[in-house]
């Protein structure tokens, strides 16, 4: 079933972690976060690699899964800035792995579609998955139910751009009602919102039971 504007569960109070905290951006949300020693962490979307540093350096992590299509080398322009000024004459992949050689190895790059890449990862192994890929519902779908069998049980799931429509590029999003979705019928609950001054804030949910 696809969900409009108007037919998705609305989130409650009790919906709240009780140590749930609001954020002033998702650097520090994301710091704020207790993984343990070495985690294991995937970014679904890396785009440049700007959040994935923030992670890398934060948590000095036995492994990261960076899952993208890893193709903006095909545009001439990101966010308004020419791709020769991003990217060089690199490729995509190319400027993401040069940028994380001084940790390759941690480093494992899935090229393709995000909910085939996180689907070949294993099951109850990752402390900490990112979501910032497609941002259609059904894409957002796709790949939370994957993550959520990829996490362990006591994992962290952020979303990216925890909004209704994309008011810059004129774009519906799924990621709230995908979120709402899981809190509310699957048994999840938010530990963390992080504002962003455009509202492309972030959510961090993680299961209410752990085994």
């Amino acid at each position: 079933m696809k969900y409009s504007r108007t037919n998705y569960p609305t989130l409650e109070t009790e919906h709240l972690g009780k140590n749930a905290k609001l954020f002033i951006n998702r650097e520090d949300m994301i710091n704020s976060f207790d993984l343990g020693s070495e985690p294991k962490i995937a970014e679904i979307g890396v785009a440049f690699g700007n959040f994935s540093e923030v992670m890398i350096n934060k948590y000095k992590p036995s492994k990261f899964v960076a899952i993208d299509t890893f193709i903006m080398h095909e545009f001439n322009s990101h966010w308004g800035v020419p791709k020769e000024e991003t990217l060089g004459n690199l490729t995509h992949l190319e400027f993401f792995k040069k940028r994380f050689d001084f940790c390759s190895d941690i480093m494992e790059y899935k090229v393709g579609q995000s909910y085939d890449g996180i689907a070949d990862t294993p099951d109850n192994y990752f402390d900490l998955i990112y979501l910032d890929a497609d941002h259609g519902y059904d894409y957002v779908k796709r790949d939370a139910d994957i993550s959520a069998t990829k996490l362990k049980q006591d994992g962290i799931l952020v979303f990216n751009d925890y909004i209704m429509y994309d008011h810059c590029a004129g774009v519906e999003y799924g990621v709230v009602q995908v979120v709402n979705e899981m809190v509310v019928y699957e048994g999840w609950e938010i530990i963390g919102f992080a504002l962003q001054r455009d509202m492309f804030c972030d959510i961090a949910i993680k299961r209410k039971w752990t085994i």
